[in-house]
């Protein structure tokens, strides 16, 4: 809910005080986010037929891959699928979703958050409360 709230602020960007070295995040504006996210299967299957080896990472990460970085990016040849893979990913277990629609110059965002940490990873109610505190002062 917070992601999405922070789209209030007139831009569809990804929060500054998330860090996403564990963690996930696909944003959207407009109609079916989650159909959008999930048509960049097509795009996935694509690049597998590209280079086969890919097709055992496709819910399981292998960032170490250059042809997996290549493949969730988009860059070199390859179509961009990480909103996909980023929603199928087994390795992150703690996941939410939020739909915004007042105050935005978009008709509504959605932003999906997920973390391959435990639960304790999640923002505690204070740290949520003092980040909503943060951003309603901005």
């Amino acid at each position: 809910m917070l992601d999405s709230n922070y789209q209030k602020r007139g831009d569809l960007a990804h929060p500054r005080y998330y860090h996403y070295a564990d963690n996930l995040e696909n944003l959207a504006a407009g109609d079916s986010p989650v159909k959008l996210w999930m048509s960049e299967k097509a795009d996935w299957n694509w690049n597998v037929q590209k280079t086969p080896s890919l097709a055992r990472y496709e819910y399981s990460p292998n960032w170490n891959s250059n042809a997996y970085k290549n493949t969730v990016l988009g860059t070199n040849g390859y179509k961009l699928s990480d909103h996909y893979t980023n929603i199928v990913n087994k390795q992150h277990w703690v996941i939410g979703m939020a739909h915004m629609t007042q105050n935005s110059p978009y008709r509504y965002v959605d932003a999906y958050n997920a973390t391959n940490k435990d639960a304790k990873s999640a923002i505690s109610l204070a740290k949520y409360k003092s980040l909503i505190k943060q951003w309603l002062a901005q």
